[in-house]
């Protein structure tokens, strides 16, 4: 199993194992997308889902080809600390998921400590109070 670390800020970071099991294609993806350095995500909080935010690399030139995974859920099946990933973005569920429809693929599971809590807390914040850019850094370890 395959570690990645998501850096919030210097005094909050969260460990993610990835599940290669249940995503092998998904996840190689992710792994390979991130390469050998850390990678800076731009984070997004949309306003209906629930407790979840999404992230995005810098796109691509060429457009990015759709990617199937093996086992899709439902936003309403989604836990605290699943990591999703579609080929362009990555979501991180910290809480309830509200939203209809098929969310995607589950590619990883968060530690769901503290940190992680107040981490995901901060970028509701930083988008909804702040109304400032909020970023997070992956690294493998």
């Amino acid at each position: 199993m395959e570690k990645v670390t998501v850096v919030f800020s210097a005094d909050l970071q969260v460990a993610v194992d990835i599940l290669t099991e249940r995503e092998p294609e998904m996840a190689a993806h992710f792994l390979k997308t991130l390469s050998d350095r850390p990678q800076v995500l731009v984070c997004n909080h949309p306003v209906s889902a629930g407790e979840m935010f999404d992230a995005y690399l810098r796109f691509p030139r060429e457009p990015v080809q759709e990617l199937k995974g093996a086992k899709p859920v439902s936003y309403t099946e989604l836990e605290a600390g699943d990591v999703l990933w579609d080929g362009e973005k990555l979501s991180v569920v910290y809480g309830q998921v509200m939203q209809p429809g098929t969310a995607g693929y589950v590619i990883g599971k968060a530690d769901t400590s503290d940190a992680f809590q107040r981490g995901c807390l901060k970028i509701w914040n930083d988008f909804y109070r702040e109304h400032t850019v909020s970023t997070i850094t992956i690294t493998k370890e």
